[in-house]
């Protein structure tokens, strides 16, 4: 065979094992001679949230999954980030944490876990729990318009509080910034005034809020304790209080016209025993409609020897003060329709703290108030009046 010939070929078969090998350099950067590139998988979520992959970096077509473990108060609503299409797989998911699967692409992902209000409340957390917290509130176009909120904090008192008289370790905040912002929410004060608290009331400013949905979170910093309540802004007038009690409140006067000290102005058959009742609980915007009061009050004659009783519509989770008070008038009771009356001091009258009947109560605080407790709604609460 002629040399020349022989050179050329093996000159051609040269240039062609070169040629390959550039061209699977170019396939396989690493030049390992493996063409599947890893890349990195990263995932963000708020701190509340536990949101991690299957793996920090896979290859394209590797299946990956993203598990995302929510607080109670929230769900993973979407898995999204670097135009990837995360699915969610209900068979793989359960009621605590949520998994969600995608495809590996031929780049990087970074992912961010989006979440939404569950509107599930959390009522208490190792000993902290709602005293009051109103499911629904309305905005109000009055300064004063304020919602309550408190906290009982169990066995675990908080004490430091900041230049505004705010407890330093308690963190209150909204979900939704665009339903209750945080410029709404006043921080939380004592309860009472010792060096320690076993509780905590914060104010919701109702015309700084507007309607929708959010749920308030109430975080105990130093105890590591957080319980939350889902709240909706409806409008005012609509606000629904909860299950109403329609109950018969009976009053008795456990003394007579004999046991109390009067001037001599004052006509013993004209006396008036007033019995307020306050719904200390009571939601600004309530429904009319619904039938219960904040303020209930009846007026007896102390003369009048027949029953006396009064109807008051109970809201369910309300507290309720009770006073007494006595009162004359100056002209007719029987016949005029608005009788001018006048309070009768010098005599102090106070409800007994006991049973009221069938398992109702009166129950006195250290301030001496009394407070209504109806545990048996079919049954008629008997208010026994005293005098001292």
């Amino acid at each position: 065979m002629n040399k020349k010939f022989i050179a050329a070929l093996l000159l051609a078969i040269a240039v062609l094992a070169l040629t390959f090998g550039l061209a699977a350099c170019r396939d396989d950067p690493r030049g390992d001679g493996d063409s599947a590139v890893p890349h990195s998988i990263t995932v963000d979520a708020a701190d509340d949230v536990v949101a991690f992959a299957s793996a920090t970096s896979a290859t394209a077509g590797t299946k990956i999954t993203v598990t995302v473990r929510p607080p109670t108060w929230k769900i993973a609503a979407f898995v999204t980030g670097s135009g990837v299409q995360c699915e969610k797989d209900a068979a793989a998911s359960t009621e605590t944490e949520s998994v969600f699967a995608f495809t590996m692409p031929d780049h990087d992902v970074a992912l961010t876990v989006e979440t939404t209000d569950s509107g599930v409340s959390v009522n208490e957390d190792n000993g902290m729990t709602w005293v009051f917290a109103p499911p629904q509130i309305a905005p109000s176009e009055f300064s004063t318009g304020k919602a309550t909120f408190e906290v009982d904090f169990g066995d675990d008192f908080l004490a430091n509080t900041d230049n505004n008289g705010h407890l330093i370790n308690v963190e209150i905040t909204s979900t939704n910034q665009d339903v209750i912002p945080a410029e709404a929410i006043d921080g939380a004060d004592r309860i009472g005034d010792s060096a320690y608290t076993a509780g905590a009331t914060f104010t919701v400013d109702l015309t700084k809020i507007s309607l929708g949905s959010t749920t308030l979170i109430f975080e105990d910093t130093q105890g590591h304790r957080t319980i939350t309540r889902y709240v909706k802004v409806v409008e005012s007038g609509t606000v629904n209080p909860g299950n109403i009690i329609h109950t018969t409140l009976a009053v008795k006067f456990d003394f007579d016209k004999d046991d109390l000290a009067l001037t001599e102005d004052v006509d013993p058959e004209k006396l008036v025993v007033q019995v307020s009742v306050n719904d200390t609980d009571w939601v600004d915007g309530t429904d009319p409609a619904c039938g219960a009061e904040e303020y209930t009050q009846s007026r007896f004659l102390l003369s009048d020897a027949g029953p006396k009783t009064f109807a008051l519509p109970y809201i369910e989770g309300h507290r309720y003060l009770v006073n007494v008070s006595l009162f004359t008038y100056t002209n007719n009771y029987e016949t005029d329709n608005y009788p001018e009356f006048s309070q009768v001091y010098g005599n102090t009258l106070y409800l007994y703290d006991y049973v009221a009947g069938a398992g109702n109560s009166i129950r006195k605080d250290g301030d001496g108030r009394a407070w209504l407790n109806i545990a048996n709604a079919t049954s008629t609460v008997t208010l026994t009046v005293n005098v001292r």
